[in-house]
């Protein structure tokens, strides 16, 4: 089918590019692995949730108010257990497929998004061998029957090898050793696991499956969750797209689930504030924390010039360039406890 081949495609372009790097003595498909599995993985260790989190909420439309993140733990699943980060956000697309099998090239725009860089994915390395990704094919479509695809193993370079050039019977070796398998994406059979199956039955539109690689990784995994279920700023004050998150970890001995959620709540007086160009709400977490969140927005002509200012400076990379907009700026107050300090 169509995304069948799109992702076996994605992979042969791999192939060719690094047999075009070598006839040009330019090895850059090796370069580019090292600086992901030697840069930009370990960079995001111990965020891998937080991360797919985050882009889980980026795949709500940002004129909503009401999406869904769930995090799954199955301690028993798999000899080190399993990790699912699914959310109800748009489908991969061909875009995004590309953006999360490249390097740095997401089609986030930085006005849009947390995430906008296209590496923060490469940190499911940490956790997993064989991350895997199952996509609907379309908002709300229930059997997750678009984009389904992992990451190459070291076996799978020899049917890449034999598509690409069947008379180099050496280079299977040669991209195993020189590509950086998260670049190389594998079709996935239509026989779903049954945790993935459940989620599709509910129309949830991407599903990431982690089975985790070792002991340890499970051991990172729980304590990433935890630290998300305790942090002292609420992971999600300000992701405004998603209404409910649940955290979930579940085993023959362990059933623990933490649910958090997040209520706008107009307030009667912000037409006061209004005047001077500044918004308010009330933010009821969790029915036990409540802030009051004032915004205000910086003109896209003062803004921009700011960041191209930054970006001559070297402190932005020149995706923020693509900025279109205003920016919104916002500040949480604690409205159920007394601060000390602002």
């Amino acid at each position: 089918d169509t995304h069948r081949h799109l992702v076996e495609a994605r992979a042969d372009a791999e192939a060719r590019l690094f047999i075009a790097g070598r006839a040009e003595g330019v090895p850059v498909m090796t370069e580019m692995k090292d600086l992901i599995e030697g840069v930009l993985s370990p960079e995001y260790s111990g965020r891998t949730i937080l991360e797919l989190l985050q882009n889980g909420h980026d795949a709500h439309d940002r004129l909503r108010d009401d999406g869904e993140l769930v995090v799954l733990l199955d301690v028993d699943e798999g000899p080190h257990g399993t990790l699912y980060v699914a959310n109800r956000g748009e489908p991969l697309t061909e875009a995004s497929f590309k953006g999360i099998t490249g390097t740095g090239q997401s089609p986030k725009r930085p006005d849009e998004s947390i995430g906008n860089k296209g590496i923060g994915f490469k940190s499911v390395t940490e956790l997993s061998v064989e991350p895997q990704v199952y996509s609907a094919a379309f908002e709300g479509a229930p059997g997750l029957s678009g984009f389904r695809f992992r990451f190459a193993l070291d076996e799978d370079f020899d049917a890449i090898a034999a598509r690409v050039a069947p008379d180099e019977p050496s280079l299977a070796a040669e991209l195993r050793n020189g590509v950086a398998h998260l670049r190389v994406p594998v079709p996935l059979p239509p026989c779903l696991p049954e945790q993935v199956r459940s989620f599709g039955a509910d129309a949830f539109s991407t599903v990431i499956r982690l089975p985790l690689r070792s002991a340890s990784a499970l051991a990172s995994a729980l304590e990433q969750v935890r630290e998300i279920e305790s942090s002292e700023v609420p992971f999600h004050l300000f992701l405004d797209r998603v209404s409910f998150i649940s955290l979930h970890v579940v085993g023959a001995d362990v059933d623990e689930e933490v649910v958090l959620t997040r209520e706008t709540i107009e307030l009667p007086w912000v037409d006061v504030l209004e005047r001077s160009g500044v918004t308010a709400h009330e933010l009821d977490l969790d029915d036990v924390s409540r802030y009051l969140v004032a915004s205000r927005s910086v003109a896209e002509a003062h803004f921009l010039g700011a960041i191209q200012e930054s970006v001559r400076a070297g402190h932005l990379n020149r995706n923020w360039l693509e900025w279109r907009g205003p920016a919104r700026v916002s500040v949480a107050l604690p409205l159920h406890r007394e601060i000390d300090a602002g």
